[in-house]
């Protein structure tokens, strides 16, 4: 769960946090805190505050930033042996070198000119060494990836103000991806009241290959990820050579060397999917000071995203030669593909509580908080496609033949053109005490209702407790010592709830098979998954025992968690 100036956010957002608008970050590591939290919290918290205005005088920050990444690690391949699956053996048995294969299971490499590929319509093939002089194409095929990061910001007394700028040349050729931030924090407090309010609106665009588009395209020919469609390169071919596959002859589609693969480089060129995503997230928290050992508080927070991205797919367009000596799984004529989609989601969420501490003598000190959320969350989608696009290149659904593609809402299985909303309600409170800031044990509990279940399972309570010793307040040996800096003991026992269902999962839904309607009659066939209706919250118990400590003024910290 993200957690971000105290307001639950989708844990997506974290990647679109601009670095220095970043104050704090705190990681809650086990279920223990899901019953402040709520349930996403269940496999732990991120908790981020970004920067508020500090001091009167105004300051003007830039930070710049250029970052390189590369892939860290390769399967380990041979590099010993050519291309070849036994299509041909010889005399002892062993498998003959096909120039047309991507399996590598031929003879070892001899130095040798050989053929690659096939003989073409004009009689002409591709030779080579038959050698692993090209092995590493296949490591020089993946771009440096970069990221260049701009960002400026102006803080004064009541407010934080930052733009920020990345854009990120992805490992794969041709990847872009862009995403600009603007941020506005301020607060002031009067009296015994305070407000602290923020917005920040973040925009993504990207133009990258949709391997998901690749899957499938050509029958029984290879239809995986680009990653090993790369890697199943035999080493004696010169892989980087095929980059320009509308000029190159021995690149463009009909004439590519391999018989059961495509050119990696037509797929980056032809099966894309383009996007935007707008996102807006606004918090507001008002506090009052009932009395020095209490405090009101509400805080309003909301996440908006809108997200359209259009996926293309190039017609197959293949020469009379190839289509009528080549494999017809993959040398074929194909239409053009498009898939379009746009969407909506928003989670708006209430929190209202009462918290606050009181000493108790001078040793013990006792602090609390009670409240209540409410959360509602709304998710549209409308997409449409086209398989069978009659001009080539031209990405409209309207330009097609036959019907359209409209995919259906399957919960947990297909998301596709729905419209959903949910509701959680929640009560929690918690009571700690603490003893000479060295013992500190807390009880806390959280009771939820949740609207994806049935009426009679929607209310689930969860409790949990924890302890912790510091060590190093307390025992004058660890005190004293120069060597340990810091060294606690905790403890926790807890169970919480969780409820990771789809809207509406719980009922049998029917959908128009293909070909349907048809003309004027429609049919309606169901969904492959029968639900249950009765399913009740999923509940984690979880015992934890841990102990951190720390050496030389907190600079090795260790920490061990059973």
């Amino acid at each position: 769960m993200l957690v971000v100036d105290g307001a639950p956010t989708p844990l997506g957002y974290l990647s679109s946090i601009a670095p220095s608008d970043v104050q704090d970050l705190t990681v809650l590591k086990s279920a223990a805190s899901a019953a402040i939290y709520g349930p996403d919290a269940v496999n732990g918290v991120i908790i981020v505050t970004t920067k508020r205005g500090t001091s009167a005088k105004p300051t003007i920050t830039f930070n710049s930033s250029i970052q390189l990444t590369r892939v860290s690690y390769f399967p380990k391949f041979q590099k010993s042996f050519g291309a070849g699956a036994g299509e041909t053996v010889d005399q002892y048995g062993n498998y003959d070198y096909v120039p047309y294969e991507n399996q590598q299971y031929g003879p070892a490499f001899d130095g040798s000119i050989k053929e690659i590929g096939v003989h073409l319509e004009d009689g002409s093939v591709q030779t080579g060494p038959y050698t692993n002089a090209h092995y590493k194409d296949k490591v020089k095929f993946w771009n440096t990836g970069l990221t260049y990061q701009n960002s400026i910001s102006v803080a004064a007394e009541d407010f934080y103000l930052s733009f920020d700028d990345a854009k990120i040349k992805g490992l794969v050729p041709d990847d872009e991806n862009r995403r600009t931030s603007l941020r506005f924090n301020a607060g002031k407090k009067y009296g015994k009241f305070s407000v602290n309010y923020g917005l920040n609106y973040i925009l993504n665009n990207y133009n990258v290959v949709n391997e998901a588009g690749f899957s499938r395209l050509f029958g029984t020919s290879y239809n995986g990820g680009l990653f090993f469609l790369v890697m199943q390169t035999p080493s004696n071919v010169p892989l980087l050579s095929y980059k320009d596959w509308q000029n190159n002859k021995f690149a463009q589609y009909s004439n590519y060397y391999n018989e059961f693969a495509v050119n990696p480089y037509w797929v980056i060129g032809n099966i894309r999917q383009k996007g935007r995503e707008d996102d807006l997230i606004g918090n507001l928290d008002a506090n009052y000071q009932l009395f020095p050992w209490l405090k009101a508080s509400i805080r309003l927070s909301s996440n908006l995203s809108f997200q359209n991205l259009k996926n293309t797919t190039a017609n197959t367009s293949v020469t009379d030669w190839a289509y009528q000596n080549r494999n017809h799984n993959q040398y074929l004529n194909q239409p053009g593909k498009v898939f379009d989609d746009q969407s909506y989601s928003s989670r708006i969420n209430l929190d209202y509580f009462l918290s606050g501490d009181h000493k108790i003598g001078k040793d013990v000190n006792l602090r609390y908080i009670a409240g209540g959320m409410i959360r509602e969350n709304r998710q549209k989608d409308v997409s449409v496609g086209g398989n069978n696009l009659v001009v080539p290149y031209l990405y409209n659904v309207s330009v097609r033949s036959g019907d359209a593609n409209v995919p259906n809402y399957i919960p947990g299985v297909q998301n596709n053109n729905y419209d959903l909303k949910s509701r959680l309600i929640s009560a929690y409170g918690s009571i700690g005490f603490s003893y000479q800031d060295w013992a500190f044990v807390e009880v806390t509990g959280r009771n939820d209702w949740d609207s994806r279940l049935l009426k009679q399972n929607r209310s689930f309570f969860y409790p949990g407790a924890n302890a912790s010793f510091i060590l190093s307040n307390v025992i004058p040996a660890i005190k004293n010592s120069s060597v340990i800096s810091y060294a606690k003991l905790r403890a926790a026992i807890s169970k919480s709830g969780n409820v990771n269902l789809s809207p509406y999962a719980l009922q049998a839904t029917y959908s128009q098979p293909a070909g349907f309607p048809f003309g004027n009659t429609v049919g309606f066939t169901a969904n492959q998954i029968i639900p249950n209706p009765d399913l009740k919250p999923e509940f984690v118990n979880t015992k934890e025992v841990g102990v951190e400590v720390s050496f030389l003024k907190n600079r090795i910290n260790f920490e061990l968690l059973n």
